[in-house]
């Protein structure tokens, strides 16, 4: 015995109702930040939160959505915390080519070689496979960069820079 017309209508409709919960809580993360977001205004949602009240006034099926951007909050702001600035720093090249725009399509001002000193002198925040282009001065010229080919010898790598020059330490 199959199962009738009635028996896969009761599935469709089964089926269509999961679908439906599924998307209505995909949408409530975003209304729900969009309530805390009300709620507390610029204050941050960790401060905000700690007042109990302010749980009620959001609904219990926000609770999880508001932890998880508080959490998402206190790691933002740690990573903040924990960040190296690059400026100012001087490190190596692994070779790659200084370049008038931090691009690989601007043109070229020189090529470096392996062991070819650079003084980081700008970070404009523009990322490139997980590594950032800086503005770098060196024997050469002073251009961009690409964080994938240098190292910095510090025990704190700064943020978009490919290595640490663990052996550029003792020679310092």
């Amino acid at each position: 015995m199959g199962i009738g017309k009635s028996g896969w209508l009761a599935l469709a409709l089964v089926a269509a109702s999961s679908a439906a919960a599924l998307a209505a809580e995909a949408r409530s993360d975003e209304e729900c930040a969009t309530v805390a977001n009300r709620l507390c205004g610029n204050k941050p949602l960790g401060d905000c939160f700690q007042d109990d009240s302010m749980w009620g006034k959001a609904g219990f099926d926000c609770e999880g959505a508001i932890q998880t951007l508080i959490e998402n909050e206190v790691d933002a702001a740690q990573a903040e915390k924990d960040a190296v600035p690059a400026v100012g720093r001087s490190g190596m090249s692994y070779g790659g080519v200084l370049r008038k725009a931090p691009s690989m399509t601007s043109p070229k001002i020189a090529s470096l070689k392996l062991g070819d000193k650079l003084d980081v002198i700008e970070d404009p925040e523009i990322w490139m496979d997980d590594y950032k282009w800086f503005k770098v001065r060196t024997a050469k010229g002073t251009g961009y960069h690409w964080g994938g080919i240098f190292c910095i010898p510090e025990d704190k790598l700064p943020g978009g820079v490919f290595d640490a020059c663990e052996y550029m330490k003792s020679a310092q």
